[in-house]
């Protein structure tokens, strides 16, 4: 039962340096509190004192799909009945016919009528159809380190992996909207409807952000930091957008709070450089680009993101290398084998195509054999 993902994402503003310096500890405080609450009282940057602005709940169900729940899932059958049909409903053509979007963050209401939209589109839709069914079910994040997504596109997003999980009598199941297969193998955590709610608001403020509707944007992120404000990256977003506002000040103070809640964001780290080196302050950014480089060669996802970034711009070689750093790092990933054998079949290595294929092969296999 597997869909594909997207899932909220984090804005950056990050050019990675491959030069290696020595580093001292990073010396960046948190801000104060009343900095930080500070920033959700803007209004007047933005010119929204009189601008009113509905959130809607993205959970909220509709007699629609009240109806298409009693239509299809059968409420005198056990749990694990009345999952199997709910999900082969969603999946079926001729019932539903559910799709995957990257671009869409929706609610679950927008996603039923739509019949797509992204990771968190579909995993709300998921989570209040199955609570209609009446089933035990929640929202799950996919630990994933950020780093590897942030290399595959190293100027725009960081991704955390959305799901959801459904308890049944003697197990737990894993419904997971991902085009990684394996997703459901990877570490994961229960996370309380707010966070997922502030992801929603969040990614929908991302968008906003990109429509160059800053006044909106503004409001999505700070209603996203009233249901979350221990996230990291949904301060970060905001820190980006006080940027583009020019308001730097204000801007430091997102980015260091996003620091302080999780100092492996190089998100947070690679825009605080960046603005430190538009505002003169050369020092402090070569102290956060020494840690962002040595973290950055000390990281087997980074090494795998710089390989398939050779690998499509054509330097097979380079991927080769970069990818076999990776596995001297972690050779306990078996992604990092499976792309290795996809530069060597390139390179035309038959032998260490099969040699490294198979291991991959071993690894996925051992990997769901024990979940």
């Amino acid at each position: 039962m597997q869909y594909r993902h997207l899932t909220a994402y984090a804005l950056l503003s990050l050019s990675i340096g491959l030069s290696a310096c020595s580093t001292a500890p990073l010396n960046l405080p948190a801000p104060h509190a009343t900095e930080t609450q500070s920033l959700l009282h803007l209004e007047d940057q933005f010119h929204l004192n009189n601008l009113a602005t509905h959130f809607p709940d993205p959970l909220a169900i509709t007699p629609e799909m009240k109806a298409f729940v009693k239509q299809h899932v059968p409420e005198s059958l056990p749990e694990v009945g009345r999952l199997r049909y709910l999900t082969e409903a969603l999946r079926n053509p001729r019932t539903f016919g559910i799709s995957y979007h990257s671009g869409l963050t929706l609610t679950a209401a927008e996603t039923f009528e739509q019949k797509h939209g992204n990771c968190i589109s579909l995993t709300v839709l998921f989570i209040a159809l199955a609570k209609e069914a009446k089933l035990n079910a929640w929202v799950n994040e996919v630990v994933e380190n950020q780093d590897q997504e942030l290399l595959a596109d190293n100027r725009i997003a960081v991704y955390k992996h959305i799901n959801a999980v459904v308890q049944l009598p003697n197990k737990q199941v894993v419904v997971d909207f991902s085009d990684l297969g394996d997703a459901y193998l990877r570490p994961q955590q229960r996370i309380p409807e707010t966070r997922a709610a502030a992801q929603y608001y969040s990614n929908r403020g991302v968008d906003m952000l990109g429509e160059n509707q800053l006044g909106l944007a503004y409001q999505y992120f700070k209603r996203a930091l009233q249901l979350d404000t221990g996230t990291s990256y949904i301060w970060g977003n905001l820190g980006t957008l006080l940027n583009r506002m020019e308001l730097y000040t204000e801007a430091e103070i997102a980015f260091r709070e996003a620091y302080s809640l999780d100092n492996n964001d190089h998100t947070a780290l690679g825009n605080l450089e960046r603005l430190y080196l538009n505002s003169g302050k050369k020092s402090e950014a070569k102290q956060i680009r020494q840690v962002i480089v040595r973290r950055q060669l000390n990281n087997p996802y980074w090494h795998y993101g710089i390989a398939k970034q050779a690998f499509e711009e054509g330097k097979t070689e380079d991927a080769l290398r970069s990818a076999l750093r990776a596995i001297r790092l972690d050779n306990s990933e078996y992604r990092f084998y499976y792309f290795a054998a996809q530069i060597y079949r390139e390179l035309g290595d038959r032998d260490n195509y099969h040699k490294f294929g198979i291991k991959a092969a071993m690894m996925r296999k051992a990997a769901q054999d024990a979940e």
